[in-house]
């Protein structure tokens, strides 16, 4: 979509920012808990994450395809 006048930035900070802050006390939160319990943690493989990744997202292509042949 183009715009012919540009929108104020604080426009749009003013919309996002309970969302930015909400992300950040979110992630500092599971961060000190990494420090804290980090010894205790046991180490992931990298496949894990990539494999489930991957079975999500075919997972929802698939509901999307579902969904538009109906």
């Amino acid at each position: 979509m183009l715009l012919d006048t540009k929108l104020p930035a604080h426009y749009i900070f003013r919309g996002i920012w309970p969302d930015v802050v909400r992300v950040l006390l979110i992630s500092s939160f599971f961060h000190f808990l990494k420090l804290a319990l980090g010894a205790y943690l046991p180490p992931v493989p990298l496949q894990l994450p990539t494999i489930l990744g991957s079975l999500i997202s075919l997972l929802l292509a698939f509901k999307t395809n579902q969904s538009y042949e109906r």
